[in-house]
């Protein structure tokens, strides 16, 4: 659409700029704009001016020019203040509001919306003060106050209803739609939301058509329909690209990378969401950068880069707390829990989840109190308390049933039937396995259904069905491998290998031997790439919860080496450990072994590696420091012990993986086992990559 030319009437280049505005055609608008103001300069008309900025306001602001934003406002307000328009002076500290709200300046945003409620209410403007009550809404909503949030968009609607806006109204059905997906009424969030795209639709309105596809797509991916939000998500990055909406391109492209992260496709994820970060890195936009780095720790647990996970929620969480989102403060919590529990730290990990828990329940939010009550069962039954855990399990169940959120319900049935087999159970575990694979399978969910099949390979090795266990162990193997999950390949075929060696029993010795060693191609590579692991974090208390966590693992590999009587692996085996196990017996001032920090309540790292304790051994050798993800950094420094024939008194745990072993017959050691098998692992960088037992 082009511009008409109105050189006598700034006023109709005015109106013309605000509806290019309005339906996003934002250079035609600049153009009107910039065109309208000229013309006010020259006749002299403040007010004129003034209008101008605030729709030139109103297009830095979409364009994520902020600073420049909020020049133009504040000088528009002072022309109107000292003009005594008193209405328009109010309109720019909504403006205003908007603006420190998208920049996480909360308080300020609120001392904005209700001087301009004192403004409109003195002057008696309903819909003003409505549009004040609708951003109120907004900011409580930001902070977690939902019931709150709710009384002020359904007032605001009241008053546009009765006053014939149809697209304010529509605005309201939006918000009510977002806070009932949150809160868990999913049915009544798609109507608020498919009644505001409607009206949206026939003003023409392709931004807020495209807010409501974007919030229906989360709905969708909440409700387990994740071919239908994506869908949806794309359909609104599309529309948001073209009118070159930079921010709302990011928020779907965070969206996506959630998406693809609950569908186990993890680099795609990182992808999406990497992008959705630099974004909004870029736009100035602390929350949204917090948000995605919240995200992307999501994707470092599930990716097996715990250290990397807590760097990143640290971050999240400092964000948040510095904006007083305790919503979000208490999402990183739960996260933060899941790297603690994931990495053996389980009394962490507890105070995480109920720090949580209490956050949650203080804001009435239902289902995100049962994901904590899911989390603390997964914990109980972890450490061996099968009752408790039952009941954590079946009390978030039971919330997750009546939301009719099957994806929550599938995850607690897995957990029932993990409690089931711990107790004996094995029909009720079959039950709850099965049903929470089908429910999985239906929503293409593939890692899910390879957790179900390792779960219910256990049920059959437990009964002794060795074959059966073992197609459900290889199958999950394979579905891992490919998504590219190798903490979890490694575990599945350290299953296959223990049910070759359970199968030892009672059978000839020549057999036994094939079956033993069988079983140590499959455990050696797993138990060394899993002890690798360890190095991704820099503090010994870490690694020890890790080591504890796998010790299982290493003891079967040990258990399966004696019997075979192989000595020579038993010498590798021995040494690597010893190697990879040298930490110091008295723990680092704040540090203890027992899987606690020092200090009450969860504690929270600011996750920069540079922060660990420094080594003041001198007798060691300097090179390279693992990354939180694990990678090392040749320019950086660290520490190697120089030997592993004998322990050194005071000695730390390396910050790196300690190199191989080369045994004195020049073998190095386990290297013939930990290429065994058919599966490669990543390999571990080591520097140097051998040392020399003499």
């Amino acid at each position: 659409m082009t511009v008409p030319e109105f050189p006598d009437s700034p006023d109709a280049l005015l109106a013309t700029g605000s509806d290019h505005l309005r339906h996003a055609r934002f250079e035609e608008a600049r153009k009107a704009f910039t065109a309208a103001q000229a013309l006010y300069a020259g006749h002299g008309d403040d007010e004129g001016v003034a209008d101008c900025d605030c729709g030139l306001a109103d297009l830095a602001r979409n364009a994520g020019r902020f600073e420049q934003a909020r020049k133009f406002l504040e000088r528009a307000r002072a022309v109107y203040t000292e003009s005594g328009l008193e209405r328009k002076a109010g309109n720019c500290e909504v403006s205003l509001g908007i603006l420190a709200r998208q920049t996480g300046h909360l308080d300020q945003a609120r001392q904005h919306f209700t001087s301009a409620q004192v403004v409109f209410a003195g002057l008696q403007l309903e819909r003003e003060s409505a549009d004040c009550d609708h951003s109120l809404g907004t900011l409580a909503w930001d902070m977690g106050r939902f019931e709150q949030a709710r009384g002020y968009f359904e007032r605001a609607r009241e008053v546009f209803d009765r006053l014939g806006l149809d697209r304010e109204v529509a605005g309201c059905d939006h918000n009510l739609g977002v806070l009932a997906r949150h809160t868990g009424q999913f049915e009544q969030a798609r109507g608020h939301l498919e009644r505001a795209r409607e009206v949206f639709d026939r003003l023409g309105l392709a931004r807020e058509v495209a807010g409501c596809d974007r919030n229906l797509g989360d709905l969708a991916r909440h409700t387990g329909r994740f071919d239908q939000a994506r869908a949806n998500f794309a359909r609104a990055r599309e529309v948001f690209d073209r009118l070159g909406l930079a921010r709302e391109v990011a928020g779907c492209d965070r969206h996506l990378g959630v998406l693809a992260r609950y569908t186990g496709r993890y680099e795609e994820a990182r992808e999406h969401l990497e992008r959705a970060r630099a974004a909004t890195d870029r736009l100035g936009l602390a929350r949204e950068v917090a948000d995605c780095d919240s995200n992307l720790g999501i994707v470092a647990v599930q990716s097996g880069r715990f250290e990397q996970a807590r760097t990143y929620l640290a971050r999240a969480r400092g964000v948040f707390s510095r904006l007083g989102l305790d919503h979000e403060v208490a999402g990183c919590d739960h996260n933060l829990g899941a790297v603690a529990r994931t990495t053996g730290r389980f009394d962490q990990a507890r105070q995480y989840y109920l720090s949580a828990r209490g956050v949650f329940s203080r804001l009435g939010l239902e289902r995100q109190m049962a994901g904590c009550d899911h989390n603390l069962g997964t914990i109980a039954r972890e450490t061996g308390r099968c009752e408790e855990s039952q009941m954590h399990l079946l009390r978030a169940r039971e919330v997750f049933s009546r939301l009719e959120l099957g994806y929550e319900v599938a995850h607690c049935d897995v957990g029932l039937g993990m409690v089931a087999v711990q107790m004996g159970g094995f029909d009720q575990a079959q039950v709850y396995l099965a049903r929470a694979r089908r429910t999985f399978s239906r929503l293409e969910l593939e890692r899910e259904v390879a957790n179900c099949d390792y779960s219910i390979g256990l049920v059959a090795r437990q009964r002794g069905q060795f074959d059966r266990a073992r197609d459900c162990y290889a199958r999950a193997a394979q579905t891992h491998a490919r998504l590219g999950v190798d903490p979890e390949v490694a575990r599945a075929r350290l299953a296959l290998g223990r049910t070759w060696w359970m199968e030892t029993v009672d059978v000839d010795p020549p057999q036994r031997q094939v079956l033993l060693r069988r079983a140590l191609d499959f455990t050696v590579p797993a138990v060394v790439f899993l002890g690798g692991m360890r190095f991704q974090f820099p503090r010994a208390v870490d690694r020890i919860a890790w080591a504890r966590r796998i010790d299982d693992y290493t003891r079967m590999a040990f258990a399966i080496a004696d019997e075979l009587g192989d000595e020579v692996l038993m010498a590798d085996l021995i040494e690597t450990a010893v190697n990879a196990g040298v930490h110091r017996a008295v723990t680092a001032p704040g540090e203890r072994i027992d899987g606690e920090d020092v200090g009450a309540g969860p504690v929270v790292t600011d996750g920069d590696p540079s922060h660990a304790r420094p080594i003041t051994d001198t007798r060691s050798v300097i090179t390279a420091p693992a990354t939180p993800s694990g990678n090392v950094d040749g320019t950086s420094q660290g520490w190697w012990l120089g030997g592993s024939s004998r322990l050194i008194a005071g000695a730390r745990l390396p910050m790196l993986p300690p190199p191989r072993v080369q045994m004195p017959d020049g073998h190095v050691a386990v290297e013939p086992w930990a290429q065994a098998g058919d599966y490669r692992y990543p390999p571990v960088l080591r520097r140097p990559r051998v040392i020399v037992v003499v």
